[in-house]
């Protein structure tokens, strides 16, 4: 499985500002519209139903999501858990 290089820094994009985010989206969809030679009319979020990808901001939170599973489900945790659930 190839993972991007930008999903290894999660915690940096995870506490990321709004205004930030949104940058990034801005580009994402400015790519989108390079790749796939569309004309510069087409919504961002039509080009991302297009091409399957996710915005920005729906990566991150799933990224997390999938991380605090990942670390609730191992054997040791049973600490974090005891101090999240209390």
């Amino acid at each position: 499985m190839h993972i991007p290089h930008m999903e290894f820094s999660l915690p940096v994009w995870a506490t990321m500002p709004e205004s930030s985010i949104k940058l990034l989206e801005k580009v994402q969809g400015q790519c989108l519209t390079a790749i796939m030679w569309t004309s510069a009319h087409l919504s961002p979020q039509a080009l991302e139903v297009i091409a399957n990808v996710m915005t920005v901001c729906v990566r991150i939170e799933e990224l997390c999501i999938r991380e605090f599973t990942r670390i609730m489900l191992r054997d040791d945790a049973l600490n974090l858990r005891t101090l999240l659930f209390c």
